[in-house]
């Protein structure tokens, strides 16, 4: 990404590649925002930058500054879920559950497989109390990501976890575990706080944060149904944690 920025330090693409990284990876927050700013600055019709702008702010539970960029994305592609989609996370992050749900449901009106959709959605529908509903849409996107993935094998064992079947939630986990794969401490983590593992879900939030785990930075300020975890007293040096990678 420096060699592309040394190449085109003007190319919106080039912002958005630092921004995301930043994103997913960097936690330099403030970073991440100039160039998405500098990216939807420079090319103002393309839709990428609105779409990431939403999806940073909204993670973040500032959903009033996410709502135009959402807006615009969506303007600017009517039929791409991933705008319903990213409104779902936004709801979601701001605790507004039913606003979440419905916004997962009309992105798979448009796409069915969206994975992002179909784990927000069912996460939804847990975060309501209704984990029956929710193993529909969890058991769905086992079926399209596949049971080699630690991201759709671990949402799916939260909702067997809550819908009482904590043997085949257990037995879920266990196939990560000897998988051979890698698997992301994010995607373990409510299964096995919800199994009653507390001990061992907050030992995946510690490996999450010392991994640099896509996203564990939403997972340890944000995530609700992390919240009991957040009581622990080891819990703020933890948070702490949460800082920029350079």
């Amino acid at each position: 990404v420096e060699q592309a920025k040394a190449l085109a330090p003007d190319a919106p693409e080039v912002a958005m590649s630092f921004a995301i990284q930043e994103h997913y990876f960097g936690w330099d927050f403030a970073h991440e925002e100039r160039e998405l700013h500098a990216a939807q600055e420079a090319a103002p019709q393309l839709a990428a930058p609105h779409y990431w702008l939403g999806i940073m702010y909204g993670l973040q539970g500032r959903l009033d500054e996410a709502r135009p960029f959402l807006e615009r994305f969506r303007e600017l592609e009517p039929f791409n879920p991933l705008a319903w989609t990213a409104f779902g996370w936004s709801f979601f992050s701001a605790l507004r559950f039913e606003e979440a749900r419905d916004s997962f449901a009309r992105a798979l009106d448009l796409d069915a497989h969206v994975r992002l959709a179909l784990n927000g959605f069912g996460r939804s529908l847990l975060m309501l109390g209704d984990p029956m509903a929710a193993l529909e849409p969890l058991e769905r996107l086992v079926g399209v990501a596949g049971r080699d993935s630690s991201y759709a094998v671990g949402m799916w064992a939260d909702g067997l976890a809550a819908a009482g079947r904590a043997a085949e939630a257990r037995a879920a986990l266990e196939s990560l575990r000897v998988s051979g794969s890698y698997v992301s401490a994010t995607h373990v983590v409510n299964a096995e706080l919800r199994l009653g593992e507390r001990e061992a879900a907050f030992t995946s939030l510690v490996r999450a944060v010392d991994e640099r785990n896509a996203l564990a930075w939403w997972w340890v300020r944000h995530e609700p149904g992390l919240t009991p975890l957040r009581e622990d007293p080891r819990f703020p040096a933890l948070a702490a944690r949460i800082v920029p990678a350079r």
